[in-house]
């Protein structure tokens, strides 16, 4: 009856049976920024490794591989000269090393090309004259374009890379038509990637560097727009494996853009007499300092950093949402995070157990020696080592 309907809805005093079910969801889902966090700072880690790994590793590596090169051929020209038999083999050189000088290679080459076809200030004012809208659509076909790229590169360094394209077939004899193919269109893929990396940081520059706060809020934005094409689709523990590898690749680049960009108006707005941190870091004296206050020094890295902290802290915003709702919807435990941690420790301990690389049915290393765990990232170290050289000697 009513009367006791009534009595139900007013009396009742037990809770629903749910409850704990209820209150670990959301325990989970506040757990999830923190777990996030942990192996998105140590991604972030294994991408500055292989970045640095450009410039330190690689060329030490191309160089060696350059000696080894000379001292084979100088062997074989004083073999041919006193009349070696016909059965002594020649001296050659390791896939590895070839892999070295072909890395090198294209990284020059891909520098010289940028230096003929890039002009920092001419972009620059090229995009900071389009409509908001127009950037708008910019900001976006460049991030896909930056993904696809990196899909495509990785496919075709793997290939470039391979024993079956710099080593010897079964009969002895060298490719050439292949490895000269695959080099031209890893070069043309470097270039290109690099070029978008370029404009994203110039698009990125004009939309912190602007007046007005609308370039700010437009790419703000933007960032939570991804949010809405994330959260409402259905996720599986791979899925969310190379979702996250991708927001590492991304909260490192952005970072490390961010980090370019705040450094250069620093030095602007610090009026020294020349903008390239490689004419002014020898002189780098006290003296050559210009007289600054502590509140002045204070205001001015606040102007100079503040835009780069915001456009960071809404990446992480956005990342932390988009994670907890998307283990929120598929009913995921944020302890898979861990599990995603201990993934990526055991590709950079196998990495480092075979010499940064992976080995072969021969025991040798695979033949590319760069950080095996930053290719499960996706992370293209060479295009964005060749951004970064070539906006420095730009400056």
């Amino acid at each position: 009856t009513l009367w006791d309907y009534l009595q139900e809805e007013i009396f009742t005093v037990e809770m629903d049976g749910e409850e704990g079910v209820k209150g670990e969801r959301v325990t989970n889902f506040l757990a999830v920024p923190q777990e996030l966090e942990k192996i998105i700072i140590f991604g972030v880690f294994i991408c500055l490794d292989s970045f640095l790994y450009t410039f330190t590793i690689l060329p030490l590596r191309a160089f060696a591989a350059l000696a080894q090169l000379v001292s084979n051929e100088a062997h074989n020209v004083v073999r041919v000269l006193r009349g070696a038999r016909a059965t002594t083999r020649k001296r050659t050189l390791r896939l590895s090393h070839k892999c070295d000088l072909v890395k090198a290679a294209i990284l020059g080459g891909t520098l010289v090309l940028l230096h003929k076809v890039t002009d920092a200030s001419k972009m620059y004012h090229g995009v900071r004259g389009q409509e908001t809208i127009k950037l708008y659509v910019l900001f976006n076909v460049l991030e896909i374009a930056d993904r696809l790229c990196c899909s495509f590169g990785q496919d075709l360094q793997d290939s470039l890379f391979s024993r079956q394209t710099l080593g010897r077939r079964t009969d002895g004899s060298r490719p050439h038509l292949r490895p000269a193919a695959l080099g031209a269109l890893t070069l043309a893929y470097v270039v290109a990637h690099s070029v978008v990396l370029f404009y994203q940081l110039i698009t990125l520059n004009v939309a912190v560097n602007s007046y007005s706060n609308a370039l700010l809020t437009l790419l703000l934005s933007n960032q939570f727009v991804e949010i809405k094409g994330s959260v409402f689709k259905k996720f599986e523990k791979e899925n969310l494996f190379q979702l996250t590898c991708a927001d590492i690749v991304e909260r490192f680049q952005l970072g490390l853009m961010l980090f370019i960009i705040s450094l250069r108006n620093l030095i602007a707005r610090s009026s020294l007499p020349s903008l390239s941190l490689l004419s002014y870091l020898p002189s780098l004296s006290p003296s050559s300092l210009p007289p600054l206050s502590l509140p002045a020094l204070l205001s001015l890295l606040h102007q100079s950093f503040s835009p780069a902290v915001v456009v960071l802290c809404s990446e992480c915003a956005v990342d932390w949402l988009k994670h907890a709702f998307i283990t929120k919807f598929n009913h995921i435990r944020p302890g898979v995070y861990g599990r995603f941690v201990d993934v990526l420790c055991k590709d950079l301990v196998t990495g480092a157990g075979s010499g940064g690389g992976r080995r072969t049915h021969e025991g040798e290393p695979f033949v590319d020696q760069s950080p095996l765990v930053s290719r499960r990232l996706g992370f293209a170290a060479l295009p964005l080592g060749c951004l970064v050289v070539r906006v420095i000697s730009q400056a």
